[in-house]
């Protein structure tokens, strides 16, 4: 009777050196799974390091660009302090005067 195969499942030959063999055989044999299991996981985990990886690359971008929006807001918020110590201050001001005790003009009656 032949073997029954999944429909999405498609059998490949493939060639190793017996040094590759031997290692995936051993660490199948030490994850009690077989060398065909031991062989996917290893090809999936690489493309899902992959997808990691771009992930991870997008999320640096981000990063520095969120690093340099701050960078641009602290320089704009420091500009308008710089322009004021650059501007002398006017040192024509009056002297404030206070009314004198007890008289009350008429108009504050």
């Amino acid at each position: 009777m032949p073997e029954q195969r999944s429909p999405n499942v498609i059998q490949v030959n493939l060639r190793l050196t017996k040094d590759l063999h031997k290692r995936l055989a051993r660490e199948a044999k030490r994850a009690r799974r077989s060398l065909n299991q031991e062989m996917v996981l290893r090809l999936e985990q690489t493309f899902q390091r992959v997808a990691a990886d771009a992930i991870l690359e997008q999320a640096r971008s981000m990063k520095d660009g969120v690093e340099q929006l701050y960078r641009d807001m602290v320089k704009r918020s420091w500009a308008p302090r710089e322009q004021y110590r650059s501007t002398p201050l006017p040192l024509e001001t009056k002297p404030a005067t206070m009314p004198k005790r007890g008289r009350i003009k008429e108009d504050d009656k």
